[in-house]
């Protein structure tokens, strides 16, 4: 089985790294941010959120096969706020992925979240 890197758009990207890979039934999604660092800390989770959501419902999957996410925060402090918006991007009554969350992350261009998340899909 070999991975099956997964683009989104068109283009080359600036950076060495691909949006998504997929092997088997697992597809496993970059690191995914806001783009404006002087953005609320709701504001850059909704818009990482919403490019994991993009690159997962491509591949035919929905935010409820998200199986892990790791979430990389600025400082403690931003944590409520981070995790009111990401709670929003799941049904809780299905329940959430599990998660693991660091902070006191240095995020490139000063922005405060950063999400990157493990996904079944269809092989």
């Amino acid at each position: 089985m070999k991975p099956e890197v997964i683009r989104i758009k068109e283009g080359v990207s600036v950076a060495p790294y691909s949006p998504a890979v997929k092997i088997g039934n697992l597809l496993y999604v970059s690191g995914q941010t806001g783009e404006d660092p002087t953005a609320s800390v709701a504001d850059q989770t909704t818009e990482a959120m919403n490019c994991i959501k993009e690159i997962v419902e491509a591949q035919g999957s929905t935010m409820d096969d998200i199986v892990m996410c790791q979430i990389f925060i600025r400082s403690q402090a931003d944590f409520a706020e981070m995790n009111k918006a990401y709670a929003a991007f799941f049904d809780a009554e299905k329940g959430f992925p599990a998660r693991i969350c660091t902070y006191n992350a240095a995020l490139y261009d000063g922005l405060a979240v950063e999400i990157t998340c493990i996904c079944a899909v269809d092989a």
